[in-house]
């Protein structure tokens, strides 16, 4: 009996530590999905920029004043750069996110075969106590019918 309440008790505290493992992971998991979903605004807005200053690069080397064209081109070059690193992020992103959901995938699946085998233990428990309280009756009721026949 001891034994069966010593086994409940760590499943229990080892349930908890791996749901709040898991809980860590899907923080993890969000907070990449939130910084890849910003990159991709990002993105579209350093990429819209940078058609910007193509346009405006090309009208202004079509026209007769030319002032200004070494800084515009200098300006587009660092769009494209901040977009370029951007992109790597997002790649970077777009590799860990699906590891980071596998892991969760199977802490979860951790989670489930723990709490099935703590139910188990649960039902086992139940049964060793509920033998045990049968014999206790069936012991006083003896004892009782022994003291009644004397």
């Amino acid at each position: 009996m001891k034994e069966l309440l010593r086994k409940f008790k760590r499943l229990s505290s080892v349930l908890k530590v791996r749901k709040l493992h898991t809980q860590e992971i899907a923080m993890e998991l969000k907070t990449a999905t939130d910084e890849r979903d910003q990159v991709i605004s990002e993105l579209n807005r350093q990429q819209n920029l940078y058609l910007k200053g193509v346009t405006d690069i090309n009208q202004k080397r079509q026209s007769t004043q030319r002032a200004g064209l070494d800084l515009l081109e200098t300006y587009v070059e660092s769009v494209k750069n901040e977009w370029i690193a951007l992109y790597r992020k997002k790649q970077e992103l777009d590799r860990q996110i699906p590891i980071i959901a596998q892991s969760l995938s199977y802490a979860l699946k951790q989670i489930e075969i723990i709490e099935k085998f703590r139910t188990e233990n649960k039902d086992a428990r139940n049964l060793f106590i509920e033998k045990k309280t049968q014999e206790e009756l069936d012991f006083l009721f003896s004892v009782k019918n022994q003291k009644g026949r004397t």
